[in-house]
């Protein structure tokens, strides 16, 4: 139950942080959260560096939960789907991404 989890929360930061990396570019914004001011550039700055740290940190769960050797296989297949999961919501359900922007505009 606790390798499940870690999965979940593994796969929650890597999607998010791939979102986050797409919403830092103004063609992805414009079509997620148009009626949303596109941040400044020192948020955006903001926004890309907290997605690669969810990124990076998505490896903290898969080690600890499935040790090295399976969990850094894991983890490097979680970026790969969540980068491809990001990308299908881009092209077919683009405002699905208007939650992420929205608190991109508050809170970060």
């Amino acid at each position: 139950m606790l390798e499940l989890l870690a999965t979940v929360v593994a796969v929650s930061m890597c999607w998010t942080g791939f979102g986050l990396l797409a919403l830092s570019q103004r063609e992805h914004w414009t079509v997620s959260a148009a009626e949303l001011a596109y941040p400044s550039r020192r948020r955006v700055r903001g926004v890309r560096f907290l997605g690669a740290l969810l990124l990076a940190g998505a490896l903290a769960p898969c080690v600890a939960a499935h040790g090295a050797g399976f969990g850094l296989l894991l983890w490097m297949l979680l970026l790969a789907a969540s980068a491809a999961a990001v990308a299908f919501t881009l092209a077919w359900r683009p405002r699905w991404l208007a939650l992420l922007a929205f608190l991109m505009c508050d809170f970060v």
